[in-house]
């Protein structure tokens, strides 16, 4: 295999490794321990869950029916927004700043998912 070729393979790998493990699912083994300190209730934890998916769903769909000029920077914004709203977690201490936050994680996971994903249609 070509080093360039690696390069960009390992780069995608770790791009996709924030964005789905941090992005989309760092918090569902850490949910219960939330819900031991008290910080939401059980439904709380659905309303989170259920904007990180609904974000994601809504980027997935939204980049189907737009054309991005610059996928890189695309890339380079998912990312920086996947990091951001996880510091934002630890930085917000209240549910509705949360499921801002876990919404736009999902997107931002769409985002990062989108600029790997090359598939080219047979005609």
């Amino acid at each position: 295999m070509e080093r360039r070729s690696l390069i960009v393979l390992l780069g995608g790998i770790a791009a996709l490794m924030v964005a789905m493990g941090i992005g989309r699912f760092a918090f569902t083994p850490i949910l219960p321990m939330m819900m031991d300190h008290h910080l939401f209730s059980a439904a709380g934890a659905g309303y989170l869950a259920s904007s990180n998916y609904s974000g994601y769903l809504i980027g997935a769909f939204v980049l189907t029916l737009v054309r991005v000029k610059s996928r890189s920077m695309l890339l380079f914004v998912g990312l920086i927004v996947c990091i951001a709203t996880t510091w934002g977690m630890g930085v917000f201490h209240s549910l509705e700043a949360w499921v801002v936050l876990r919404f736009l994680s999902g997107l931002a996971s769409a985002i990062v998912a989108y600029r790997h994903a090359d598939v080219k249609l047979s005609s």
